[in-house]
């Protein structure tokens, strides 16, 4: 069973979402069952029998990072449509702003303060897209939190 932190940083914030993960020793996942252990821990914290080192802690993390990588994409797509979807509109509301702006300038003032002005409002508008499109940017994060084996209790212990 493991817990992973599945990050979004863009240059105005990060986000993240925790991702629990069991792998059965047959290789398959079991979300319902990753969900079940981790309710399980938190309400009885479970207890600590040994610890694994070496090549074998190195081959059992492999595995479930493979897991976690697997389905960590799923949830990482998820909050990229959302960055995507709030960023697209930003770009529509600025639109919409600086189209207000615009045509405001053009109705009023002697034709060479109209010229300057709507120099400066498409430098600032330019300034504001590049700003827009450096927020667009986003990377991926996946961090292992923790790493532990399950064993099955008896039911009377």
């Amino acid at each position: 069973w493991s817990l992973w932190r599945v990050m979004l940083h863009t240059p105005e914030s990060s986000e993240h979402r925790i991702l629990p993960l069991f792998r059965h020793e047959n290789g398959r996942v079991l979300a319902p069952t990753a969900r079940f252990v981790w309710d399980q821990m938190m309400a009885d914290p479970p207890v600590a029998y040994g610890h694994i080192e070496s090549a074998a802690a190195l081959d059992a993390f492999q595995l479930v990072e493979a897991a976690a990588l697997e389905h960590g994409q799923q949830i990482y797509q998820e909050m990229i449509q959302a960055h995507r979807t709030h960023m697209e509109a930003e770009r529509e509301k600025g639109a919409y702003t600086f189209g207000a702006r615009r045509r405001a300038v053009e109705r009023i003032g002697l034709p060479a303060v109209r010229d300057h002005r709507l120099s400066l409002l498409a430098a600032e508008e330019r300034m504001w897209l590049e700003e827009l499109d450096r927020k667009s940017e986003a990377s991926p994060e996946l961090v292992p939190l923790l790493l532990i084996g399950v064993e099955g209790g008896g039911g009377n212990e």
